[in-house]
């Protein structure tokens, strides 16, 4: 049993990976380093952000909680809480040896009920000033499996609702019901990791948006307290004629990103 501020049962129960490259560029949670960037089209217009369109659908993290994880079971163990603002979490989490390989798997479900947290899409309209969807139903799991020779497998799923919009004036905003898919191939050699992705992400910001990304992504660990890492992701963004026509937008123009850098650990 745990108290106080920390992680939600749920929390990276969809980020299951052993690449090793998650966090360094890899991996589900892809958006890491990149949320903050914008899309702009051909006349350099600012269009959304990429934080904006794609997203891994974490459960609640860093929040007021009382939680319990119960005893490993077989590798099962089996996790709930209840967060500030009545939000509660349940989560699953699975390990397991197998005959030349080795399996992890995570499920986690969130209601974050008086929580509260800002979502704010919009579908091209203005909108009302201080008005924002409220993340509801977080639905996420993910799984992952290496085999003894390196190769890794990597797939995670995510599903966000939302509440209505209150205020929403002209847009009139129903709330979103958003999914995102991820899969990644990897393999690790000795102090090698190596990793290849996808990930998209559907009805975000707005119905009919899909923000995906392709990466690449390379991990050396030079000793056990220092890490090297560098990637490369190319993100698109599609959006409906609504959207565009509305906000007098062009296509979205890919963003592509190499991101590198080193990790000391004391």
């Amino acid at each position: 049993m745990s108290f106080g501020k920390g992680d939600g049962a749920g929390y990276y129960a969809n980020m299951m990976d052993y690449s090793g490259t998650l966090y360094y560029g890899g991996g589900a949670w892809y958006t890491l380093y990149s949320s903050g960037i914008s899309f702009v089209d051909d006349n350099g217009n600012q269009l959304y952000k990429i934080g904006q369109t794609n997203s891994v659908f974490n459960a609640v993290g860093r929040q007021e909680r009382i939680r319990y994880d119960s005893p490993s079971i077989g590798g099962l163990v089996l996790s709930t809480s209840l967060d500030n603002g009545n939000a509660y979490e349940l989560a699953a989490r699975y390990h397991v040896d197998l005959p030349g390989a080795k399996l992890a798997t995570g499920l986690s479900w969130v209601d974050t009920n008086d929580l509260n947290i800002e979502a704010s899409p919009t579908n091209g309209q203005p909108l009302t000033p201080g008005s924002e969807f409220k993340a509801k139903q977080v639905l996420s799991a993910s799984a992952s499996l290496l085999l003894d020779g390196g190769l890794n497998f990597t797939v995670s799923y995510g599903n966000d609702k939302t509440d209505a919009m209150a205020n929403a004036g002209q847009a009139n905003q129903e709330g979103f019901d958003a999914t995102n898919l991820f899969g990644q191939v990897g393999y690790l050699t000795g102090a090698h990791h190596f990793a290849v992705n996808y990930g998209e992400t559907k009805d975000l910001i707005v119905e009919g948006t899909k923000g995906s990304q392709i990466g690449l992504a390379y991990v050396y660990d030079w000793s056990s307290a220092v890490r090297l890492f560098s990637s490369y992701h190319l993100y698109s963004l599609d959006l409906p004629s609504s959207v565009k026509t509305a906000e007098g937008w062009g296509d979205a123009n890919d963003i592509s990103q190499l991101y590198a850098g080193i990790r000391v650990a004391f």
